[in-house]
């Protein structure tokens, strides 16, 4: 629990300070709450790497747990880095390229499709491939244990991809549109 104190009273953790990074709060620019650095951490622990997915959906580029508690994580001297390495705020697709998207229920209900079909099909894959052993008892040989292993990472691609993919309205059942001239 040394982390929320860390982010609340200097900004960051070590590794933060470390890679020239900070935790402000999004509106002030300022150090978050101890608080909301608490609710932070707890959030980051629960999820893992599930939370980093939402930083590739988001406008200021945001974890999960960051989205939940109001901050950014910030670059402190972004003046030293060149031009094209500083990542800028997205812009609304949907207002640029001129495209119309689904409502956000719905991709986020297809999303949810997605990956309880891709859930479905780890299981049944899984079921069929790997012995009865080592499904009920947990004595898996070294072959079934790289299969486990295999099927785990690509169920969690799979649902990264789902949420990227769904949320920029490219999967089945909730595609964008291009808007008429």
């Amino acid at each position: 629990m040394l982390e929320p104190f860390l982010v609340s009273v200097t900004g960051g953790t070590l590794a933060h300070h470390l890679l020239g990074l900070r935790v402000v709060n999004r509106r002030s620019g300022g150090n978050i709450g101890i608080f909301a650095a608490g609710v932070r951490f707890l959030a980051k622990t629960l999820l893992g790497l599930f939370s980093l997915a939402s930083i590739l959906l988001t406008r200021q580029h945001q974890a999960i747990h960051d989205v939940l508690v109001g901050s950014l994580v910030v670059l402190k001297h972004p003046e030293q880095l060149p031009a094209h390495e500083v990542l800028g705020e997205r812009r609304v697709e949907q207002q640029e390229h001129g495209y119309l998207y689904p409502s956000r229920a719905r991709r986020i209900l297809m999303i949810v499709i997605y990956n309880v079909l891709g859930l479905l099909a780890i299981a049944i894959v899984s079921a069929s491939l790997i012995s009865e052993r080592c499904g009920l008892s947990g004595r898996c040989s070294s072959a079934e244990d790289a299969l486990n292993a295999v099927l785990s990472v690509l169920w969690i691609a799979g649902v990264v991809a789902s949420i990227v993919l769904g949320w920029q309205g490219r999967l089945i059942g909730s595609r964008r549109r291009v808007k008429d001239p």
